[in-house]
């Protein structure tokens, strides 16, 4: 077998294994934390991934490195769409909320005259609810919802720190300044979020660069 032929034999593979998967060129990139710009030039036969980027295919689609390179069938098991990426996180969301009930339970029975504001509880838990969310979605390279996860702690603590002031000081002029700093955060925050998704920000941009463009042409 030439080298030529052995690409293409590869390419083809990669091809077939993700789409056996289920997964676009872009969803598979985000899996491997690469760009889908290195994924279609793979599957085009332009270059081979390397040892440590096919074994980590090899894992993901449960075959062997060997599988790559040779012209037969292998059946992938797809796995149900975003079972675990939803039950688990949803699980551990449960667990949270139930634990912050208890509490709230607990505090308005035995030391109803020492707390103030129980109901604070709740809106502690969102912020917990958002670090729940970056862990889990971290573990599944869920990026955006990574950014969701970290956008509901920076304005959960906020709004946990402004009702706490508010409950332990009398309301103060200043104390809407703690939502004001939230937002340079934010805005970092989104900033690494395309930062490390500069391929498809780019990408996104030329779509809608292209667009336009057609649709200047055609009102011409």
């Amino acid at each position: 077998m030439t080298e030529e032929q052995r690409k293409k034999v590869v390419a083809d593979n990669l091809v077939k294994f993700r789409k056996a998967k289920g997964l676009t060129q872009a969803e598979l990139a985000e899996r491997l934390n690469y760009s889908d710009k290195s994924i279609s030039k793979w599957e085009r036969g332009e270059g081979f991934p390397d040892i440590f980027i096919l074994k980590e295919m090899a894992e993901f689609y449960g075959v062997s490195i060997d599988d790559f390179f040779f012209e037969k069938e292998v059946k992938i098991k797809r796995k149900r769409p975003i079972k675990n990426e939803i039950i688990i996180p949803s699980l551990a969301l449960g667990i949270v909320w139930f634990v912050l009930v208890t509490l709230f339970a607990i505090a308005l029975i035995v030391f109803s005259d020492k707390i103030p504001a129980p109901w604070l509880l709740f809106i502690y838990g969102i912020p917990i609810s958002g670090i729940v969310l970056i862990v889990f979605m971290a573990i599944y390279k869920k990026k955006f919802l990574v950014l969701i996860g970290v956008s509901i702690l920076i304005w959960g603590l906020a709004l946990s720190v402004y009702l706490t002031l508010i409950i332990i000081m009398a309301p103060n002029s200043w104390m809407w300044l703690i939502f004001i700093i939230c937002v340079p955060i934010q805005i970092m925050a989104i900033l690494y979020y395309l930062l490390k998704n500069s391929d498809k920000f780019k990408q996104n941009l030329q779509k809608i660069f292209k667009r336009k463009k057609k649709e200047v042409k055609n009102e011409k």
